[in-house]
């Protein structure tokens, strides 16, 4: 499992995974198969948020309460 990685190893697993299942998509249903992309798009606008906090910061993420 990928619990035990940091999160932007995970986050990366994750997204390699995700590339891979539209890539498999797009070659069993075809290129023109569309795929929703929604929920990642909003992951990897608010990871990049994130990182931006964080450098712009001194790369200390906030403590949570």
């Amino acid at each position: 499992m990928t619990a035990d990685l940091p999160d932007e190893e995970r986050l990366r697993r994750e997204l390699e995974m995700l590339a891979d299942v539209r890539r498999r998509l797009s070659e069993s249903e075809g290129m023109d198969f569309q795929i929703p992309t929604g929920a990642v798009d909003q992951v990897l606008d608010e990871y990049n948020a994130v990182r931006a906090r964080d450098d712009e910061g001194g790369g200390q993420a906030p403590e949570e309460p």
